[in-house]
């Protein structure tokens, strides 16, 4: 099943458990060249994965600290998509690189 679209891409959904919509993030600058940075609206509790993903859905990069700027050195220009998970669920932003 494919949940979408949200930004303008669609996002493969597996099985019943419903995330959080509450939680927000902006990914900044954007477009971003050397580094970019997420804001979260709302407090993010427990484990916290950060996954950078082509067009393709080929993973480009992934983190575990999102307090940190995300170096995107070497990551060429195009349209990706970050995606945060936590134990309530997946979200999805999207990100130009320059």
């Amino acid at each position: 099943v494919l949940e979408g679209p949200r930004n303008g891409l669609l996002q493969p959904f597996v099985g019943t458990p419903q995330p959080n919509r509450n939680l927000a993030f902006r990914v900044f600058p954007n477009p971003a060249s050397g580094s970019a940075t997420l804001r979260f609206e709302t407090p993010v509790s427990g484990a916290l994965a950060v996954t950078l993903t082509d067009v393709s859905g080929r993973v480009c990069r992934t983190w575990t600290d999102a307090n940190a700027p995300l170096p995107l050195a070497g990551v060429p220009a195009g349209v990706y998509a970050v995606q945060v998970r936590t134990p309530d669920g997946v979200w999805v932003e999207k990100l130009v690189m320059r």
